[in-house]
């Protein structure tokens, strides 16, 4: 069983005696507080026959633990699914960003408080812009339900920033299980409503740290040769795509995609920061095609300049060896 929104004062002990107190058998509990902005733990609870677990969970379903009614699911053994890992390292920050800029110097004090660089190990972590305003997180999560489950947290945010339409400032973190689960939510949701769902910069450093990539550039991007554009009309073809963007570079292929997107591939990485970064915006049939963005080299490894080769390489000791440095070394 899988449970969520337990209080923080609850230890382990605490939660085995009220998940055993109908008498099924535990053989496994992991109680996990994912980072220090959590307000509650998630915990994943085996028990030793299904019927226990159908017995614990009819049991527990509408009881209260510590004054609060936990969200309690049964979890798919069908499914191979990466369990997260008890994370440590610095805490998962609030701040993220649409693109893939990232700063080449590990000097936490050089950013804002609570800011993360990288995840801890067996976190996945999704960031959705292009919110309305009035999104609360219980629609948020809802709608991410209807694609994986278990959703481990959800996030909704504000900032201000002029250069958004009134009403779409708002963005969200998402923590999800696994990374497959991850890469289902934005297979399925991604340029749905006019939703962008990508994983979280953190999440794309941390994996960037597993496969030994590096930014290659003075403001630190990975060195990405390929752009998402969103809004593309139906019925464009890509020869009208390559042309639309070819004034920002030679244009290598234009590959559309379902839910309104486009990849589009240049020659050249500086043609893509010409192209995200376009004044007046890019149109295609008199429609401007909005936002564009840094591909995701997560979900497309194919947009790096130099795609990773062989399996990730295994992580040492958390926060060292990654750009050079070390998190929270001087300088």
């Amino acid at each position: 069983l899988f449970f969520n929104q337990i209080p923080l004062s609850v230890t382990e002990q605490d939660l085995i005696a009220w998940c055993s107190q109908g008498g099924q058998e535990i053989t496994r509990l992991r109680l996990i507080r994912g980072d220090l902005s959590r307000t509650s733990q998630f915990a994943f609870v085996h028990y030793k026959t299904p019927e226990d677990a159908r017995a614990a969970f009819q049991l527990l379903k509408d009881c209260e633990l510590e004054g609060k009614k936990l969200y309690i699911e049964f979890q798919d053994p069908s499914r191979d699914r990466k369990r997260p890992k008890v994370p440590g390292g610095p805490p998962l920050g609030p701040l993220g960003g649409v693109g893939m800029g990232v700063r080449p110097t590990l000097n936490p004090n050089q950013y804002p408080s609570g800011y993360t660089l990288f995840l801890p190990e067996g976190e996945v972590q999704l960031q959705v812009s292009y919110l309305r305003k009035d999104t609360q997180d219980s629609e948020l999560r809802k709608l991410f339900e209807e694609v994986v489950r278990p959703v481990l947290d959800v996030k909704v945010m504000q900032k201000p920033d002029e250069s958004l339409p009134e009403g779409v400032n708002t963005f969200a973190f998402i923590q999800v299980a696994s990374r497959e689960d991850g890469d289902t939510c934005i297979n399925t949701l991604d340029g749905k409503s006019g939703l962008v769902v990508r994983f979280s910069n953190a999440y794309t450093r941390t994996w960037a740290a597993e496969h030994g990539i590096e930014p290659r550039t003075k403001s630190g991007l990975f060195l990405v040769v390929e752009v998402t554009a969103y809004g593309v009309p139906e019925g464009t073809t890509s020869a009208q795509i390559v042309q639309a963007f070819t004034p920002f570079g030679e244009v290598e292929k234009a590959e559309l995609a379902d839910r309104g997107r486009v990849y589009v591939r240049f020659k050249e990485q500086q043609s893509t920061a010409r192209a995200v970064n376009a004044p007046e915006g890019i149109y295609v049939n008199n429609h401007k095609l909005w936002p564009v963005l840094f591909t995701d080299p997560v979900q497309r490894p194919s947009a790096l300049a130099e795609p990773p080769v062989g399996p990730p390489m295994k992580r040492g000791r958390y926060g060292e060896g990654v750009f050079g440095g070390r998190v929270g070394a001087p300088g």
